[in-house]
């Protein structure tokens, strides 16, 4: 095993992370102080898997501008509609009502494919495309709605670039999107914790606090994570897409989730100065 100490350069670590990864890995961080990039493949395009919620989320922001929607309204959510996939909705017994708002919160925090869908009903599947494309990046292109069974290699609902994902993710932290704030304090509530922020200490008590917005991505071979992490010092933007790993399941030790955890530890490292003991062997010892 090579030792790979805490003073190698942060291109040749990050290198040495994915080098042992069995699949493809592009990024791109961005330090938004100093303005400082690493990146890897960053125009090449992935599956973005569930990311893609939340260019959503944009939209239906912008949508909800353009035409004074109520995120109050009662939509329903009926049994017959439900969609396969990640979510909570499919699994209640019941048709139900739930405001766009909660559609929202569950299409990011817990990449309810159902919500998605409808919240994709609610904008028109066109236009959220057309709005992405417009607004954020046309290297964002959204495929179809959650859930779908597409005949290709990857089920993905949509597809992108780190470098396109990364420039959305910089206009969210700079507020230039509509409800960037809203969007972002929507991805601060994420519930799933084994990707980006894997190895990131979190106790308001650390030595360097933080705060993590974020989104996940998951399919077969695929793992994706975008989001902002925060200090007092600065704010790193994370856009990191993985796909052809040989490990397929859907377990919290899933080779991508743990090369995600790792570079994103080791340029949090490198730029906030965080430190975590397991956040040191993940990086530290690639070989």
């Amino acid at each position: 095993m090579t030792n790979h100490p805490a003073g190698m350069p942060l291109p040749e670590l990050l290198d040495a992370i994915t080098d042992r990864f069995s699949g493809r890995v592009g990024y791109v961080f961005s330090d938004l102080r100093t303005g400082e990039r690493v990146v890897r493949n960053e125009d090449t395009e992935f599956p973005t898997a569930s990311t893609i919620k939340l260019p959503i989320l944009t939209a239906l922001h912008e949508h909800a501008q353009q035409t004074g929607m109520d995120w109050d309204a009662p939509i329903p959510v009926r049994r017959s509609e439900v969609a396969s996939g990640s979510g909570i909705l499919q699994y209640l017994s019941r048709d139900l009502e739930l405001s766009l708002k909660d559609l929202a919160w569950l299409m990011i925090c817990l990449s309810d494919n159902t919500a998605t869908n409808l919240v994709l009903g609610e904008i028109g599947r066109e236009r959220t495309s057309e709005i992405i494309g417009q607004l954020v990046d046309p290297a964002i292109r959204l495929r179809g709605f959650a859930g779908a069974g597409f005949e290709s290699k990857y089920p993905s609902m949509g597809y992108g670039t780190p470098a396109a994902m990364s420039g959305y993710l910089e206009q969210l932290a700079r507020g230039t999107l509509p409800g960037a704030a809203q969007t972002v304090a929507v991805a601060g509530q994420q519930v799933f914790q084994s990707m980006l922020p894997r190895y990131l200490p979190q106790s308001p008590t650390a030595a360097v606090p933080l705060t993590i917005a974020h989104k996940t991505g998951a399919l077969p071979g695929v793992r994706v994570e975008i989001g902002l992490v925060s200090s007092a010092a600065s704010t790193v933007t994370i856009a990191v897409m993985t796909a052809d790993c040989a490990d397929l399941g859907y377990d919290t030790l899933h080779e991508g989730e743990q090369c995600i955890g790792a570079l994103t530890y080791a340029v949090c490292r490198a730029w906030l100065g965080v430190s975590s003991d397991t956040g040191d062997a993940a990086v530290d010892l690639v070989g």
